[in-house]
């Protein structure tokens, strides 16, 4: 590179400029990543006798050239959140903070960049995700993230996190609601069960291996720097992660895909409702969606939001389909807050103040429709359900 050479200040480099100097700094830094774990890798598995699969580059940096990178892995790791905080004061992790408030949903963004760095023919693990608090809409968190790892046969998902205390691990919901711990606020702790389904149960089956749609990448072009440090994004008209496997395939190798679960009929779907900002998800075990208002139908389970956007799902409990249960886990979930948290602008995007506890649920109704099959569920259970011509 040469001396007089600027680098930008994100370090990503416009796809169109071959010319920008941080391509060659992006594949420095992928070439040095890769040494990097071929040295540590050695030690582990040679001088610690550890057998277990070893990863790197979760997190934030992404360029084209880590692609390179990556593809010496055992398996792939990536990071993600919905609002993430920034902290607009003069100390990170602590208020004040500002978040985006946005609803993921509207507009299609339900599928989080970090999808994109899978590397196909490599197993792929989220170790970090999470929709942070006090964002509204983190009551939908489980439905979404569960159904996405699920639909795109991910290897594994960690919430981040449960406690960042001892008093939280020692004594749950002992402390008032913060970012990210999951053991104090009730409305994230709710959808986990959702993923906990969908996902780590097999309620919704992977796509086929065959429904890929990769982003292609020119593995001769990269190491030649050629668009190393353009940003990886998904690509023009790309395919929906509901709809296909998405990630990123090196052009030159000819590796195949991870082979698909064996889960389901293939018959089950989840898919965002972009123009509403709305999610449903209709499987035999479990059903339901998000809505901020309007109603939603997912098969055995239809419901309308009477007030404030809740995400309300049904999950069999008893190995039935929902239409043929009698024992199921009805889950109605608002948003959750501190007593006493301050904000400093009405639409609560600057947190200025974490409040004390109790934690408050916000107060929510839904008219609720639950469409039984009165021959296949006990007499208890079908006299409580409306008639719905089916028996």
């Amino acid at each position: 590179m040469p001396p007089d050479s600027a680098l930008s200040a994100d370090l990503y480099a416009a796809a169109d400029d071959a010319a920008d100097p941080t391509h060659d700094f992006a594949l420095f830094l992928a070439e040095s990543e890769a040494k990097f774990f071929d040295r540590m890798a050695e030690f582990v598995r040679e001088a610690l006798g550890c057998r277990a699969p070893l990863s790197n580059l979760s997190s934030w940096y992404n360029p084209a050239a880590y692609a390179l990178a990556r593809g010496g892995f055992d398996y792939c790791d990536a990071h993600g959140y919905v609002d993430h905080p920034s902290f607009i004061g003069r100390h990170r992790f602590s208020l004040p903070a500002t978040h985006p408030g946005v609803n993921p949903l509207l507009g299609g963004e339900a599928v989080p960049r970090l999808s994109w760095l899978r590397l196909f023919g490599k197993p792929f693990s989220v170790t970090e995700w999470n929709w942070a608090a006090p964002g509204k809409f983190r009551a939908a968190s489980g439905l979404v993230m569960g159904a996405l790892a699920a639909r795109q046969d991910w290897s594994a998902i960690w919430r981040f996190a449960w406690s960042h205390s001892r008093d939280g691990v020692d004594s749950p919901g002992s402390v008032p609601i913060r970012f990210f711990d999951l053991h104090n606020d009730p409305a994230t702790a709710a959808s986990a069960r959702a993923e906990i389904c969908l996902f780590l149960r097999g309620d919704l089956p992977a796509l086929p291996a065959d429904a890929a749609a990769p982003a292609e990448y020119d593995e001769t072009a990269l190491r030649g720097g050629a668009g190393a440090a353009v940003r990886i994004v998904p690509p023009p008209n790309a395919q929906s992660g509901w709809e296909k496997r998405i990630g990123v395939r090196l052009g030159a190798s000819d590796v195949a895909m991870t082979p698909p679960s064996s889960r389901g009929d293939g018959d089950d779907f989840a898919t965002p409702l972009p123009e509403r900002g709305a999610f449903v998800v209709d499987t035999p075990l479990t059903c339901g969606g998000f809505a901020e208002s309007g109603r939603i139908d997912a098969g055995a389970l239809r419901f309308e939001i009477a007030s404030s956007p809740a995400a309300l799902w049904v999950s069999a409990l008893d190995g039935k389909p929902v239409a043929e249960s009698s024992r199921m886990l009805l889950s109605h979930v608002t948003e959750a807050m501190n007593s006493g948290a301050a904000f400093d602008d009405p639409n609560r995007l600057v947190w200025t103040d974490y409040g004390h506890l109790p934690v408050l649920m916000r107060n929510g109704a839904a008219k609720v429709e639950l469409r039984l099959d009165r021959s296949l569920v006990s007499p208890a259970l079908s006299g409580d359900v409306e008639d719905d011509g089916r028996d």
